[in-house]
């Protein structure tokens, strides 16, 4: 089981009110978007979710687990980010296994996880190889698989095709898409109105208030053209 709630949340950076009063279900299993333009607080909400972002009001609850104030080590969450977040001095393989390591799993089992990540996301092939000597859509399979391999109960998806192109991010998607199927409740961040039709559900913001929370190919889920900003929403996590 995977429900998250979040009741009566608020985040502020000093006087600045990013969210002030949101609320939302997301229930297990479920393929899930967060839709908006720059500076709405998608990612804000994402990190508060994840433990990364302190919550000034409200609650959050993992089921009936309510989790405000637990590390972000203990959320069981896996994090893909859109500029991969791999550790460059670390081998592929190194980097799939860093989760696992630093909570001290057995070392067969380590590897059985390794491998069995490294052939889901199709880069078994690299396993010894540094990030600098892959491409950007399999630097983006070495961030999913190193999520995957911690066994997270929730994965949280920050624009993961930002970085790529076309082709690369429609694989990306299709990999989350069957990561669903398989029962996993993938959580996806996006401004691209393309990308957030492929989920169940969306939810779009606006200045940190839910505005829209429904079907996803609805008209009024979308985001108008001249709200898609240019460039990633850098200023929500300032």
């Amino acid at each position: 089981m995977s429900r998250i709630s979040v009741k009566d949340a608020v985040k502020r950076y000093g006087n600045n009110t990013v969210i002030p009063d949101l609320n939302l279900e997301i229930g297990d299993g479920e393929l899930f978007t967060l839709l908006g333009p720059s500076g709405c607080g998608k990612t804000t909400l994402l990190r508060m979710i994840a433990g990364f972002n302190s919550i000034e009001g409200g609650d959050i609850f993992f089921n009936e687990k309510r989790i405000n104030d637990m590390d972000p080590s203990k959320r069981n969450i896996g994090m893909v980010f859109q500029n991969y977040a791999i550790f460059p001095n670390l081998s592929v393989r190194d980097n799939v296994a860093f989760g696992l390591k630093n909570r001290k799993v057995d070392k067969a089992e380590i590897k059985k996880r390794t491998d069995e990540f490294l052939n889901l996301m199709q880069i078994m092939q690299y396993a010894d190889r540094m990030p600098n000597q892959l491409s950007g859509g399999q630097q983006q399979r070495v961030s999913i698989a190193r999520a995957l391999a911690r066994g997270p109960a929730v994965i949280l998806a920050d624009e993961p095709t930002g970085a790529l192109d076309s082709h690369t991010s429609r694989e990306v998607l299709g990999m989350l898409q069957d990561l669903h199927k398989q029962g996993n409740t993938v959580v996806l961040i996006t401004h691209d109105n393309s990308i957030a039709v492929q989920a169940d559900r969306i939810i779009r913001l606006e200045d940190g208030q839910v505005v829209y929370d429904g079907d996803s190919h609805a008209p009024e889920a979308m985001v108008q053209p001249t709200l898609l900003p240019e460039t990633p929403e850098k200023e929500e996590q300032a």
